[in-house]
């Protein structure tokens, strides 16, 4: 496809050593072959395991690449937020997880909603969930779609590419993972045109999963609270 976009690669990450590494190499690969000018910034959520070093590793091998660190565990809706306050002057802002949930090769297949969308967000055919976390996972999206009146089937999906003009005008407060979600409601009051497109799931890289932690889940029900709250929906 041609290379006619500038775009700004963001991994907010969290103890993901294990696969920061293939993701920033696969980022560059994808980037190289479809925008013709990209840069991958990896935020470092305050991890404690390896994931500054590898992160400066990759730094220092490719010029595209940044490390940005947080000196304590921010929340995932910060470290997105630092990364896009640290984003170079490019049209587009796509955002993944850290722990590589879904090929990046699907990067150019969302780009060619970006003629007629402003913004373009995954829906996974495959969740390679146990019982538990499929369940939240339902519950979440069923609980978003009910009281928001959203029609988007997987808001918590991690792949997702918005015009940055999109996330400028669209500020959000939340600072755990219901960040994404907020995104999505305030850019389309705001008049954006959101699509959502099916992507299949990698197997699970990273056997820990955080997102399950109780403190994640509160953090995020809080923020949807506040959310609520602030917006006088109900």
């Amino acid at each position: 496809m041609p290379k006619k976009y500038s775009i700004s690669l963001i991994f907010p990450a969290y103890n993901d050593a294990g696969t920061i590494a293939e993701l920033v190499e696969d980022g560059v690969r994808v980037l190289s072959d479809c925008a013709e000018k990209f840069e991958v910034i990896i935020v470092d959520d305050g991890s404690p395991d390896e994931t500054e070093r590898v992160g400066r590793r990759m730094a220092e091998k490719y010029p595209q690449v940044r490390l940005i660190r947080h000196p304590v565990h921010r929340g995932y809706g910060a470290a997105l937020k630092t990364g896009l306050e640290h984003t170079r002057d490019f049209e587009l802002v796509c955002f993944t997880d850290g722990d590589y949930p879904i090929a990046l090769s699907f990067i150019p297949r969302l780009l060619e909603f970006l003629a007629d969308h402003d913004g373009v967000i995954t829906r996974r055919i495959n969740k390679p969930y146990g019982a538990f976390r499929g369940f939240i996972s339902w519950l979440y999206n069923f609980s978003l779609r009910r009281l928001f009146g959203i029609a988007f089937a997987d808001l918590n999906s991690p792949l997702k590419i918005y015009k940055k003009s999109v996330l400028r005008e669209t500020p959000w407060y939340s600072q755990s993972p219901f960040a994404v979600a907020e995104i999505v409601i305030r850019s389309r009051e705001r008049g954006a045109k959101l699509s959502e497109i099916p992507v299949a799931s990698l197997p699970p890289k990273n056997q820990r999963s955080f997102s399950v932690r109780p403190r994640i889940i509160l953090a995020t029900i809080l923020d949807g609270w506040k959310f609520i709250w602030r917006s006088g929906l109900y």
